[in-house]
Protein backbone atom coordinates (compact mmCIF):
# COMPACT_ATOMS: atom_id res chain seq x y z
CA UNK A 1 0.00 0.00 0.00
CA UNK A 2 1.19 3.50 -1.11
CA UNK A 3 2.25 5.62 1.74
CA UNK A 4 1.79 9.80 2.71
CA UNK A 5 4.31 11.78 1.83
CA UNK A 6 5.31 13.32 5.33
CA UNK A 7 4.94 16.85 5.21
CA UNK A 8 6.49 17.85 8.35
CA UNK A 9 5.69 21.25 8.95
CA UNK A 10 4.24 22.46 6.08
CA UNK A 11 1.20 20.28 6.74
CA UNK A 12 -0.30 23.06 9.05
CA UNK A 13 -0.76 25.61 5.76
CA UNK A 14 -3.95 24.88 3.50
CA UNK A 15 -1.43 27.48 1.28
CA UNK A 16 2.20 27.89 1.49
CA UNK A 17 4.31 29.16 -1.36
CA UNK A 18 7.83 30.30 -2.18
CA UNK A 19 6.31 33.22 -4.49
CA UNK A 20 3.87 35.64 -4.50
CA UNK A 21 -0.21 34.72 -3.22
CA UNK A 22 -2.84 36.70 -5.08
CA UNK A 23 -5.97 36.22 -4.55
CA UNK A 24 -8.54 37.49 -7.44
CA UNK A 25 -11.72 37.38 -7.08
CA UNK A 26 -12.41 37.24 -3.74
CA UNK A 27 -11.75 33.56 -1.90
CA UNK A 28 -12.99 31.76 1.15
CA UNK A 29 -9.98 30.03 2.38
CA UNK A 30 -9.72 28.03 5.76
CA UNK A 31 -6.74 27.58 7.46
CA UNK A 32 -3.36 29.37 7.37
CA UNK A 33 -1.42 31.07 4.42
CA UNK A 34 2.09 31.48 4.38
CA UNK A 35 4.47 33.59 1.27
CA UNK A 36 7.50 34.07 1.49
CA UNK A 37 7.43 36.62 -1.58
CA UNK A 38 4.19 38.08 -0.51
CA UNK A 39 0.20 38.10 -0.12
CA UNK A 40 -2.56 39.95 -2.31
CA UNK A 41 -5.47 40.52 -2.97
CA UNK A 42 -6.50 40.19 0.49
CA UNK A 43 -7.16 43.59 1.77
CA UNK A 44 -7.74 44.76 3.61
CA UNK A 45 -5.13 42.76 5.78
CA UNK A 46 -4.61 43.68 9.47
CA UNK A 47 -1.83 42.83 11.18
CA UNK A 48 -1.84 41.71 14.56
CA UNK A 49 -0.06 43.46 17.79
CA UNK A 50 2.81 41.79 17.83
CA UNK A 51 3.27 41.92 13.80
CA UNK A 52 3.66 37.81 13.58
CA UNK A 53 1.00 37.35 11.22
CA UNK A 54 -2.28 39.22 9.47
CA UNK A 55 -6.08 38.24 9.56
CA UNK A 56 -8.53 39.22 6.28
CA UNK A 57 -11.95 38.35 6.22
CA UNK A 58 -11.56 36.43 3.32
CA UNK A 59 -9.41 33.72 4.72
CA UNK A 60 -10.47 31.73 8.40
CA UNK A 61 -6.78 31.42 9.54
CA UNK A 62 -3.48 33.94 9.75
CA UNK A 63 -1.57 34.85 7.04
CA UNK A 64 2.20 34.63 7.19
CA UNK A 65 4.95 36.71 5.46
CA UNK A 66 8.20 36.49 5.54
CA UNK A 67 8.60 40.01 6.56
CA UNK A 68 6.70 39.35 9.30
CA UNK A 69 8.10 39.69 13.35
CA UNK A 70 9.90 36.95 14.36
CA UNK A 71 9.25 33.78 14.80
CA UNK A 72 7.37 33.72 11.43
CA UNK A 73 10.34 34.55 9.01
CA UNK A 74 12.09 31.24 10.75
CA UNK A 75 8.62 29.01 10.87
CA UNK A 76 8.00 30.20 7.02
CA UNK A 77 11.28 28.52 6.23
CA UNK A 78 10.93 25.26 8.01
CA UNK A 79 8.16 25.03 6.27
CA UNK A 80 8.73 25.77 3.13
CA UNK A 81 12.11 23.33 3.26
CA UNK A 82 9.78 20.82 4.52
CA UNK A 83 7.29 21.94 1.49
CA UNK A 84 10.77 21.07 -0.76
CA UNK A 85 11.77 17.67 0.95
CA UNK A 86 7.84 16.77 0.60
CA UNK A 87 7.89 17.42 -3.22
CA UNK A 88 11.63 15.59 -3.56
CA UNK A 89 9.73 12.67 -1.96
CA UNK A 90 6.45 12.89 -4.21
CA UNK A 91 8.83 13.40 -7.25
CA UNK A 92 10.61 10.04 -6.37
CA UNK A 93 7.73 7.86 -6.76
CA UNK A 94 7.43 8.21 -9.95
CA UNK A 95 3.50 7.98 -11.62
CA UNK A 96 2.95 4.71 -10.13
CA UNK A 97 -0.57 6.28 -7.97
CA UNK A 98 -3.22 4.07 -8.59
CA UNK A 99 -6.01 6.25 -9.92
CA UNK A 100 -7.95 5.35 -7.19
CA UNK A 101 -5.65 7.28 -4.70
CA UNK A 102 -5.65 10.61 -6.43
CA UNK A 103 -8.00 13.18 -7.95
CA UNK A 104 -7.95 13.96 -11.90
CA UNK A 105 -9.04 17.30 -12.33
CA UNK A 106 -9.38 17.70 -16.35
CA UNK A 107 -10.01 21.11 -15.76
CA UNK A 108 -8.18 24.29 -16.43
CA UNK A 109 -9.80 27.01 -13.89
CA UNK A 110 -9.96 26.16 -9.89
CA UNK A 111 -11.91 28.65 -9.27
CA UNK A 112 -15.09 28.03 -7.00
CA UNK A 113 -14.02 24.62 -6.16
CA UNK A 114 -13.54 23.23 -2.85
CA UNK A 115 -10.98 21.11 -2.21
CA UNK A 116 -10.23 18.46 0.35
CA UNK A 117 -6.76 16.87 1.38
CA UNK A 118 -5.36 14.59 -1.09
CA UNK A 119 -3.64 14.18 -4.04
CA UNK A 120 -4.72 16.18 -7.37
CA UNK A 121 -3.84 15.95 -10.84
CA UNK A 122 -3.74 18.01 -13.53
Amino acid sequence: AATGVPLGGAEQFTILARGAILNTPASTIKGKVGSAAGIGGFEPLTADPSNEFFTSSQVDGKLYRSDNAAPTPTMLANALADMDTAHTDAASRGHSLPSSQYVDMMVSSIGGLTFVPGVYKW
